[in-house]
């Protein structure tokens, strides 16, 4: 038997290496024939290149623009636009503001099959004032759908006002140079104001500049609460806040919270509002109407305003105004207090088109009364 199995391994051992060598030369066979048809196949059709981008450089007044050629009729028009607003708000300011921007414009179209005409690619805008540098939200192109002009007016303003100190930084908010729409500024202003639900706001209106100073947040208030607030603003006060409202549902319970809010029970609105957190009661006077006592400030001032704004950073913000203004306190909250009042909403008269529509809604519902009136 033993003599049989080396027999058989002896025999076995060359059709063993003649079956790899076999299985070698097929793979090599193989190999060669998916190489060749490799190299018959058609190529991939190469992806398309977008065209590089080509920036020119060229100044609208003072302001440095760089963008595609497509893009910088709109911009130097918005550029135009903004210029006009930001020297009208800030004076000299706003002038050296301007000399220090450069706005950076891409045009991004997308690929030829995908183009429509309701959305053919987008403008990126990129401002820069000296040190301060900020991506402007992107635009929508065609051309005739992007209005940059108010950016613009936001970015050079976040930029002049990066240059306070941080007192007034805090205090200031983020102005929009009122332009065309001034008026419309002043009016939103009011609007905001005489719905903040504030006794502070009400009283600094009809002339009390001490409750003017406290809803600014020009003087501390050392209980914000009873400063800023009457029993029966609690109510506003409480929607202000719903970010609370779990938080007060749970330690007073649901049923106090919603007797304030949908009943105006002036009882459990008091137990409800003493409960809110100090650092949550900010000072009511909205921010369109303190901007509008920044802009008051500033244009009174006329050129050097924002330079003797930035003059002593120890004194208090309406201290600096009225330096700005080179007027007294007095006289600034009211020269500004009078722009809010001023801007009063005319009261609304029906347009010829909502007199038109009221009529044929009437003939509509008389025609509908005689179908159903016997008239036997």
């Amino acid at each position: 038997m033993a003599v049989l199995a080396i027999g058989a391994v002896i025999v076995a051992a060359p059709i063993r290496a003649q079956s790899v060598q076999a299985l070698l030369a097929m793979k090599a066979r193989n190999d060669s024939e998916l190489t060749a048809l490799e190299a018959r196949r058609p190529a991939a059709p190469a992806a398309a290149q977008r065209a590089a981008e080509i920036l020119d450089t060229t100044h609208v007044g003072d302001v440095t623009l760089v963008a595609t050629d497509e893009a910088i009729p709109l911009l130097r028009s918005a550029i135009t636009g903004a210029a006009v607003n930001v020297r009208h708000a800030f004076s000299d300011a706003g002038v050296k503001a301007l000399a220090r921007a450069e706005l950076t414009g891409h045009l991004n179209l997308a690929p030829p099959t995908l183009l429509s005409s309701a959305h053919r690619g987008v403008l990126r805008l990129h401002l820069r004032v000296g040190t301060v540098e900020a991506d402007l939200p992107v635009e929508i192109w065609p051309s005739d759908s992007v209005d940059a002009t108010t950016d613009i007016e936001i970015g050079v303003s976040r930029a002049i006002r990066a240059s306070l100190d941080s007192t007034m930084r805090i205090w200031m908010p983020v102005l929009r140079p009122p332009g065309a729409d001034s008026i419309e500024l002043g009016e939103r202003a009011f609007r905001v104001a005489v719905t903040s639900g504030s006794a502070a706001v009400r009283r600094c209106l009809a002339g009390d500049d001490a409750q003017c100073k406290s809803a600014l947040g020009l003087t501390p208030a050392d209980d914000p609460l009873r400063a800023w607030y009457d029993p029966i603003d609690y109510p506003d006060l409480l929607k202000r806040v719903s970010n609370l409202h779990a938080q007060l549902e749970t330690e007073l319970g649901t049923p106090v919270v919603r007797a304030c809010l949908d009943d105006h029970d002036i009882p459990s609105c008091t137990r409800v509002v003493t409960g809110i957190p100090l650092s949550a009661l900010r000072p009511p006077m909205p921010d369109d109407v303190r901007s509008l006592l920044v802009l008051t400030a500033m244009q009174k001032g006329g050129d050097g305003a924002f330079d003797r704004l930035l003059a002593d950073s120890t004194t208090p913000p309406l201290a600096r105004l009225a330096a700005a203004a080179r007027v007294p306190e007095h006289e600034l909250l009211s020269e500004w207090r009078t722009r809010v009042m001023v801007s009063r909403p005319a009261k609304a008269l029906p347009t010829a088109a909502i007199t038109l529509v009221s009529l044929a809604w009437v003939a509509g519902c008389f025609a509908l009364a005689l179908r159903g009136t016997p008239w036997s």
